[in-house]
């Protein structure tokens, strides 16, 4: 049976919580091939026929929905594009859930289930290619040094997502018998026709935004309508190959994480839109959207791994996405507990998540923020929401405690609790700070299999300094982890996001005329031994 590709989905949506009647608003949807080069991509804005939510968050207003299809009106081109192809997302449990309440409302079933078991997540796959990244999409694109600029957007989400996998697939390239399990997995999903019996939408959900009309749109197909913007999405293109080695590569997910083997082409599409950034759907003033992250979006794009299980995990990044508009409402810390029951986390389980995600997050803001008065309310809030005990809520807010407090190494994830859990006895003097050091010139001897890592605009040809590396005996790996030995940087000052995860790991950096005295030291080195 041959290999379909990948369909990789992002969708925005006006909250978090299809049961609270939560909406699609928009759909991207990047193919890419078997071997992860992109095909084609599509987007469209949906109208949701209810009000838009936190417009501060996706960016979409009245305007941007008017006229446009309604979910019923692109459901059969959408199911024409997953077809076939290997589903994949970021946080696929979110997708798949806003999609399955969509297709419920029509009488339809999606064969990815509400709990995303029928896709492939790039979230679940980071611990296994991604050591020491955490769960955003934001935290894993930086490890390739993919820029994800334009956030909260469902064709850059599922771009940047693409390129994730992308990485993914060279890095698993010993695997290739597992990819090759999803792609039959994916040729066996029932997805629904244009004959599939269907209801008819509800009348809530059967008028445009603002009492706009259909726009002359067909039930099942209509065409997709892009965002307006004033910069366009970056263009979708491979990223850029390298030359692995088998021993090298990572190992698989385990084969239970496949889903039973028996389950229950286009352009990238654009139009005009009349814009009106100044009224919500109701004609009522609206906020400006922000242009830089706000203080707890900042925060939770930085949040590592909790080290807890999958379910746990879920949970946690249900809590990455409420705490991602700057705030944790009353109504999201009230669905959260719904989400726990469907995730089977007892009131222990999910004390401990809540317990080690706070102090996570304090750890965070702490090494990366100097807190205002208002950013202070934002933590102490999401520490009440969260329950957590109030003289640990009290004591992260005082920087003076947490700076004498021992302080964990950023690869060690589970210790950040400790930063929290030990601040009653532990007021001692801190530790050497872990500081790693920009271009040293004593890095090395690289053992044979070392990962080495590159970015920037290198002077050299790179495909000559892979085979360079090679000849060393060394592995160039498209992300930097906490298993990678030596990243090798264009600019050794730049803020690409590989130089930052090696800041964070303690990865050494040299620029390119350094990296022959390091091969020259690795090359001594093995030959004395």
């Amino acid at each position: 049976m041959v290999h379909g590709g990948y369909a990789v989905i992002d969708v925005e949506t006006t909250g978090l919580w299809p049961g609270r009647h939560h909406r699609v608003i928009e759909i991207g949807i990047v193919h890419l091939d078997v071997h992860g080069e992109v095909e084609a991509s599509f987007e469209t804005v949906v109208d949701p026929s209810r009000d838009l939510g936190p417009i501060h968050v996706h960016g979409l207003r009245s305007a941007d929905v008017r006229g446009a299809p309604r979910f019923e009106h692109v459901v059969d081109d959408l199911c024409d594009r997953l077809r076939g192809r290997v589903v994949v997302a970021h946080n696929a449990r979110f997708e798949a859930q806003f999609l399955a309440a969509e297709f419920a409302r029509l009488g339809l079933v999606s064969p990815l289930g509400t709990d995303g078991s029928g896709a492939l997540c790039t979230m679940k796959l980071a611990p296994t290619y991604l050591p020491g990244a955490g769960r955003t999409l934001a935290d894993c694109c930086a490890a390739i040094d993919v820029d994800l600029s334009v956030a909260h957007e469902s064709l850059g989400d599922a771009a940047a997502t693409a390129q994730l996998l992308s990485a993914y697939l060279r890095m698993g390239d010993a695997q290739s018998a597992w990819w090759q399990d999803w792609g039959r997995y994916a040729a066996l999903q029932q997805w629904p026709t244009a004959e599939t019996p269907r209801s008819t939408p509800h009348p809530r959900y059967a008028g445009g935004a603002g009492g706009a009309d259909d726009g002359g749109h067909v039930p099942g197909r209509a065409a997709w309508r892009a965002r307006r913007r004033v910069a366009r999405v970056r263009d979708l293109a491979p990223a850029p190959s390298a030359v692995l080695s088998a021993s090298g590569a990572v190992g698989p997910m385990a084969p239970a994480a496949v889903p039973p083997a028996s389950p229950a082409g286009g352009t990238h599409l654009a139009g005009p839109v009349d814009l009106d950034l100044d009224r919500d759907v109701y004609g009522l003033s609206v906020e400006p959207a922000p242009t830089e992250p706000r203080f707890l979006e900042r925060a939770t794009e930085l949040l590592p791994q909790l080290g807890l299980d999958r379910r746990q995990d879920q949970y946690a990044a249900m809590l990455d996405k409420a705490l991602s508009d700057g705030y944790l409402s009353r109504d999201e810390a009230g669905n959260l507990a719904t989400l726990a029951v469907e995730l089977d986390l007892d009131d222990l389980s999910r004390a401990l998540v809540h317990d080690r995600y706070f102090a996570s997050l304090v750890s965070t803001v702490w090494a990366h923020d100097v807190l205002s008065d208002d950013e202070r309310r934002q933590v102490d809030a999401v520490a009440e929401m969260l329950g957590i005990a109030p003289h640990r809520r009290d004591a992260a807010l005082v920087p003076s405690v947490l700076e004498r407090a021992p302080r964990p190494a950023e690869d060690d994830e589970l210790d950040e609790f400790e930063v929290i859990e030990g601040l009653d006895e532990s007021l001692g003097a801190a530790p050497e700070p872990r500081t790693p050091s920009l271009a040293r010139p004593d890095v090395g001897p690289l053992a044979p299999g070392a990962h080495v890592a590159l970015t920037g605009s290198l002077s050299q040809e790179r495909d000559a300094l892979v085979r360079t590396l090679e000849r060393a005996g060394l592995v160039v790996w498209p992300a930097v982890t906490t298993e990678t030995s030596l990243v090798v940087a264009a600019d050794v000052a730049c803020a690409s996001g590989k130089v930052r995860k090696a800041l964070r790991y303690g990865v050494p950096v040299v620029d390119e005329t350094q990296l022959p005295f390091v091969l020259a030291r690795s090359r001594r080195s093995r030959t004395a031994a």
